[in-house]
């Protein structure tokens, strides 16, 4: 079962400027939903903070300095914007490992067979050290990993999913976010398992055209 994380831009042509995080996993036989584990704030919601305060003529460096620290400690706090495709490492294993784990649980149980996790050398994936909250997790349940290049699309058989939703969502503009969200859902729900048992097919192929490039990018009818 690959599972992996995607960043989805939307910028100002489309009717929006905004950046979704979103997760999903995906197998011969299974399809999983689509999460979305960061969400922008709606443009309504962004309140305008007040200017910092400015030092008076008449006031002293203490006062300034107390008026200051009062305005600081009144700023909402602020989570930290992953950059790039990644997501903290916390993050990634309470939201979207776990529910990997169980949804490997499930099939194996099902088929009665071992699975194995394919995810990306993102370092939020914890495959960099053996000590860190992701790696710790996938020992405890016992994962078996599926070993491959860090960071190669032309292995990942999910990237051509995400190549399916940005085919379909291109050209489309938006006013809210709810919108662009309920857009990206409703593509997702159409993508069927024979749509994506085509691609995974494909994967013996695009090793031996990989290997043959000397690792360049490769494309295909379907990615």
């Amino acid at each position: 079962m690959e599972g992996q994380e995607r960043q989805v831009n939307v910028h100002k042509e489309s009717g929006l400027n905004v950046t979704l995080q979103i997760a999903a996993e995906v197998s011969y036989d299974h399809k999983g939903p689509l999460i979305f584990y960061k969400d922008p704030k709606e443009p309504s919601e962004k309140v305008r903070k007040p200017p910092p305060p400015r030092k008076t003529m008449y006031e002293t460096p203490e006062a300034f300095a107390d008026r200051v620290k009062v305005y600081k400690d009144s700023q909402p706090r602020e989570e930290p914007i992953p950059k790039g495709n990644c997501i903290i490492q916390v993050l990634h294993t309470e939201k979207i490992l776990t529910l990997n784990i169980k949804k490997i649980e499930m099939l194996e149980a099902r088929y009665k067979h071992r699975f194995r996790l394919q995810d990306d050398g993102d370092s939020s994936h914890g495959n960099r050290s053996k000590n860190n909250p992701a790696a710790h997790l996938k020992r405890a349940a016992d994962l078996l990993i599926h070993i491959h290049p860090a960071q190669s699309p032309d292995f990942n058989p999910i990237e051509a999913c995400w190549m399916i939703l940005k085919k379909r969502l291109r050209g489309r503009k938006w006013s809210t976010v709810a919108q662009f969200k309920a857009d990206i859902l409703a593509e997702w729900d159409k993508i069927t398992i024979a749509q994506i048992r085509r691609r995974i097919r494909e994967m013996p192929d695009r090793c031996l055209k990989v290997q043959a490039s000397g690792g360049e990018r490769i494309k295909s009818t379907l990615w």
